[in-house]
């Protein structure tokens, strides 16, 4: 296994919490790569992460916002350009910690080989 991304973008806890897993599979797959998919405002939680490589954040607030407002096409390019930059690669898991629609649907726009959660 080369590359994993782990999509986390509604509870903190749940990210603080889920460290085990990235420890787990550094020490499972020494040369596995971990991208991290948040929301931004757990950016700064991120350099106590032990075992995350790379780290790409999503604005959900601002998301929101802009959907609540109608300001669908605008919503709509900040998801596009995020999943631009996710999919520079395939991953070979993607890991969903984001037990919600909104997440399960963004998850399957991202090029996995495989999806849990």
């Amino acid at each position: 296994m080369r590359d994993v991304i782990i999509v986390n973008l509604t509870r903190m806890g749940d990210l603080i919490q889920s460290t085990p897993v990235f420890l787990g599979l550094k020490e499972q797959y020494p040369d596995v790569t971990t991208t991290l998919l948040i929301n931004s405002e757990f950016k700064g939680i991120t350099p106590y992460l032990p075992g995350v490589d790379r780290l790409i954040t999503l604005n959900m607030r601002d998301l929101v916002r802009k959907t609540d407002c109608g300001d669908i096409p605008d919503a709509y390019r900040e998801v596009k350009n995020t999943l631009q930059e996710v999919n520079d690669r395939v991953y070979d898991k993607l890991i969903n910690f984001t037990h919600s629609l909104d997440s399960a649907v963004l998850s399957s726009m991202i090029r996995t080989k495989e999806v849990r959660g």
